[in-house]
């Protein structure tokens, strides 16, 4: 699915994720692995957020790699903002809009 971005930049991102990455990338979240009463780190959210965010943008406009520091020095907080959004509904972690209000 190809998201446009500011400055006429584009991304293309995963419709969905294979059940395997899905539940790898949910085992992975810093709120899974934390201990009932635990604080997560925001530094390891942060990690995990780019991680994911690395598997799900395939292409994108800009020439460099899609990798943890491009999608950083590249994207808007807003875009980098919404493409995470748009991911931790492909895994689940998020209700999608046409699940309506309640299940968000």
């Amino acid at each position: 699915m190809k998201i446009d971005l500011s400055n006429a930049q584009w991304a293309e991102v995963k419709d969905s994720f294979s059940w395997g990455e899905r539940r790898r990338m949910q085992e992975a979240s810093p709120y899974a692995k934390a201990k009932e009463g635990e604080t997560v780190e925001p530094s390891l959210l942060n990690d995990w957020s780019a991680n994911l965010l690395t598997k799900f943008v395939t292409a994108w406009s800009f020439e460099e790699p899609i990798t943890k520091e491009s999608l950083e020095n590249n994207l808007t907080a807003a875009e980098g903002e919404s493409l995470l959004d748009q991911a931790l509904q492909a895994i689940g972690f998020r209700s999608k809009p046409e699940d309506g209000p309640k299940a968000r």
